[in-house]
């Protein structure tokens, strides 16, 4: 549970209880209930009994990451921190070493700044980078990211947003 006027970071982690995984907030479980929402309006959320909502990015043009945190916390949500990560499709290169290192560096500097806020609940690493990739390093990338995030930060887990691929053929489209 996100705790008001508490200033250390939320010990966020997954408990195994028989064959149930639930995801604890300080030591009680956290049943997550909210939205995307990169730019929309966090006190209506909170006014519609939500907990928390996921970012796209820490960056998002509009206000800082710390800023998105920041105005979670006055209003009693917690926060899926999205992390940019290139995308194939957008032109990013997983065979090119020293730009994928670059990106790892810009990540951990912003995992830095912000992993001991109070209202930060999990680190989203990339969003949808199955769409159209072709390049396996992908995961490589992320899987890193994510060992570098766990060495910097030990209070929140990881995850990443896939897309559901679908086809015409699927019935689904």
């Amino acid at each position: 549970m996100l705790q008001k006027n508490v200033e250390t970071p939320a010990r966020v982690e997954i408990s195994k209880k028989g064959e149930k995984y639930r995801l604890l907030v300080n030591s009680e479980e956290f049943y997550i209930k909210g939205a995307g929402l990169e730019y929309g309006n966090v006190p209506a959320l909170a006014e519609h009994n939500a907990n928390s909502f996921r970012t796209w990015r820490t960056e998002n043009g509009q206000k800082s990451a710390k800023e998105v945190l920041d105005e979670a916390y006055k209003n009693g949500i917690m926060v899926t921190m999205g992390i940019e990560v290139g995308r194939e499709r957008h032109g990013f290169d997983y065979n090119n070493e020293v730009i994928v290192q670059n990106q790892l560096e810009d990540i951990k500097n912003k995992v830095l700044a912000i992993k001991d806020h109070p209202a930060l609940l999990i680190w989203g690493i990339g969003n949808e980078l199955n769409l159209h990739y072709k390049n396996p390093k992908v995961w490589d990338a992320v899987n890193d990211i994510s060992k570098m995030i766990h060495s910097l930060d030990p209070n929140h887990p990881s995850t990443t947003s896939l897309s559901r691929l679908v086809s015409k053929r699927s019935g689904l489209y």
